[in-house]
């Protein structure tokens, strides 16, 4: 039993009723228009149509995108993924009257009207840029990628003291540090404009205290299955890692540097093992 009929406060009882039912009580409480209605845009906020309408022509007329991603002809795929195809111009939603030359890429984003002389659109996920050049990356086979990177935080021995006994007003140092590495390897394609989103399988973010010269060691790896590599993530999660450090100890050491930040390890894909000097 519903609220409404156990109440007494209520006159009358609720009733259950069927779909039908409930159905069949709307429609007889409708009214039915007695002419058809012409009523300006702008005042039929609240109104239903009495008959569906069907536009004469496409709407829009031409062929648009659904996504961000790369307008070539399909007749350049296989060679966008071999040695890339040049990006020649950026279709933004609304312009009008490209054409795309044989051989070329345009950049394309969601509701943009495909350049004539192409006929598809590569999504932004499965391409990589280099050199101002798309190459698509969906018809290489996954492997197994990692990359490791670092950074450094000098300071005054006065800051370090505040990081190791947790002493700094802002809260735990390291610990915001290692969560902003780690929101910026995920968001490394919003940040740097030709990568593309990876889906991480895994992000770690260390950070050590060198009491010798005064400074904070941060060191990232990221690693995912797929067509790509992950070198801009790990470097990403390092410098804006230590950054962090910088903006919750500025108020006691603005001379903080920043320095040598670097990529120390990649694996994976065609290029293979790659180590910075004096790493393994």
């Amino acid at each position: 039993m519903s609220p409404a009929a156990a109440d007494p406060c209520f006159e009358h009882q609720a009733v259950m009723l069927s779909v039908d039912e409930a159905m069949s009580a709307l429609l007889a409480q409708a009214r039915p228009l007695s002419e058809t209605e012409h009523t300006a845009l702008d005042e039929v906020l609240g109104r239903v149509l009495a008959e569906d309408l069907e536009s004469p022509i496409n709407v829009p007329g031409f062929d648009n995108s659904a996504m961000d991603g790369y307008a070539l002809n399909s007749h350049d795929i296989e060679r966008a993924q071999a040695d890339g195809l040049e990006i020649t111009q950026r279709i933004p939603a609304g312009s009008m009257g490209n054409t795309l030359q044989p051989g070329t890429a345009a950049r394309i984003f969601t509701g943009a009207p495909v350049p004539e002389g192409a006929d598809t659109v590569v999504m932004q996920e499965v391409c990589r840029i280099e050199n101002d050049r798309m190459v698509d990356v969906s018809g290489k086979p996954d492997t197994q990628r990692v990359a490791r990177a670092e950074a450094f935080v000098k300071m005054s021995a006065k800051t370090l003291s505040l990081i190791e006994s947790g002493g700094h007003k802002k809260g735990d140092v390291l610990t915001v540090a290692r969560i902003a590495g780690i929101q910026a390897a995920k968001r490394c394609a919003d940040l740097i404009p030709m990568c593309h989103p990876l889906m991480l399988t895994g992000i770690d973010i260390e950070l050590s205290l060198n009491t010798v010269n005064n400074s904070v060691h941060i060191q990232t790896t990221c690693q995912l299955t797929g067509a790509t590599g992950v070198e801009m993530e790990a470097l990403t999660a390092a410098s804006v890692s230590a950054l962090t450090v910088y903006d919750m100890c500025k108020a006691v050491d603005r001379g903080m540097a920043i320095e040598g930040v670097r990529l120390l390890h990649k694996s994976g894909g065609r290029s293979g093992e790659w180590n910075a000097d004096g790493e393994t």
